[in-house]
């Protein structure tokens, strides 16, 4: 393009020329007709002064169109590098977007990290005052729970109370009962009086103390304290009567007459021994292996479990013979109904083997 612009323009220019030339030459002819001889001797210079005129023409045309030609190349110049310049501040500003592109990435993620952060400084702190409220809150329970079993307490207490007012009033009565049937055998020659060691068997089973405060326990539950005691305890200590003893031995007196048993090779039961087994019986029940084991005092050490229970069932036998002292029996021992009665090898005498 820049070619074919230089051409079109160096037409025009020669166009241009010849057209003042032409112009010139008229100009000339004028000028001769009205000066007449001047012009004639001129005429050999004009020649030589058209000669050089064109020369400078052409050198003007030939240095103007390399002025052109290089202002074309200045300007193709001019324009490349503007395009290297823009095309360069296109890469920067790209850049730069990029690297603002960046540091809002990098921004996003510490924001992001801040609130991880954050956040886990919460749930840290949130863990951390959480057992606190739990703690709290168990406290309260366990408070509450207490409350409610010390008034448990209180309400069992009283019962008991009004129990063992209610019991005392039984035993007072069956001791009654049992005096009077006494005082009725004494009359009968068949049968002997009853000595001050039995009457001394017929305490109640409860009975308060001097302040009236505390109850003291039967004759069964002083065994099982006693069985925690060391088992070094003087075997030669007999056991304190109770009354279920008692009525055991008045069932027995009633019922029993004078009779001659044939002797056997086993040995007699003592008191001692009746009275352990009854004793053992009401706390423990029919299970003779742990009657055995929790015998302190080694009364029933020399005995099998199958005497243990024979005998057990001779005692059942005669208190059921006697069908109120059997029932107030009961009353006082409720682990004598699970002893089975049936056929035994023992006698049926209190100290018989």
């Amino acid at each position: 393009m820049t070619e074919r612009n230089l051409r079109s323009r160096v037409k025009r220019r020669g166009e241009e020329m010849q057209g003042t030339g032409k112009q010139q030459k008229n100009e000339f002819n004028e000028g001769m007709k009205g000066k007449g001889g001047k012009v004639a001797k001129e005429q050999c210079t004009y020649g030589v002064n058209t000669k050089n005129d064109n020369d400078m023409s052409i050198l003007k045309e030939r240095r103007m169109m390399r002025t052109r030609s290089m202002e074309a190349i200045s300007a193709y110049k001019q324009s490349v590098l503007n395009r290297k310049r823009r095309s360069r501040e296109e890469r920067k500003n790209r850049r730069n977007q990029e690297k603002l592109r960046e540091k809002e990435v990098l921004e996003e993620e510490n924001g992001v990290k801040m609130a991880k952060k954050t956040n886990k400084m919460n749930v840290s702190v949130s863990k951390k005052e959480l057992p606190r409220k739990v703690n709290a809150q168990t406290v309260s329970m366990i408070n509450e729970q207490l409350e409610r079993i010390l008034k448990r307490l209180d309400a069992n207490e009283t019962r008991f109370k009004e129990q063992l007012d209610h019991l005392n009033e039984s035993m007072e009565m069956l001791k009654g009962k049992v005096m009077q049937e006494t005082s009725d055998m004494s009359q009968n020659s068949h049968y002997e009086p009853l000595t001050q060691k039995d009457a001394s068997l017929r305490t109640p089973l409860f009975s308060r103390d001097k302040e009236g405060t505390s109850p003291s326990r039967t004759r069964c539950s002083d065994y099982s304290r006693n069985s925690t005691r060391n088992s070094s305890f003087s075997q030669t200590e007999s056991y304190p009567p109770s009354s279920a003893i008692a009525l055991y031995k008045v069932s027995q007196d009633m019922r029993s007459s004078p009779q001659i048993h044939t002797v056997k090779k086993r040995q007699k039961w003592t008191e001692d021994e009746v009275v352990a087994l009854i004793d053992l019986v009401s706390i423990y029940g029919p299970s003779w292996a742990k009657i055995k084991k929790m015998d302190v005092h080694g009364w029933l050490q020399r005995r099998t479990q199958v005497d243990l229970k024979d005998k057990a069932r001779i005692i059942k036998q005669h208190l059921l013979e006697t069908p109120d002292i059997w029932n107030q029996f009961v009353s006082q021992c409720a682990n004598w109904e699970a002893v089975s009665v049936g056929n035994s090898h023992g006698h049926r005498g209190v100290h018989s083997s």
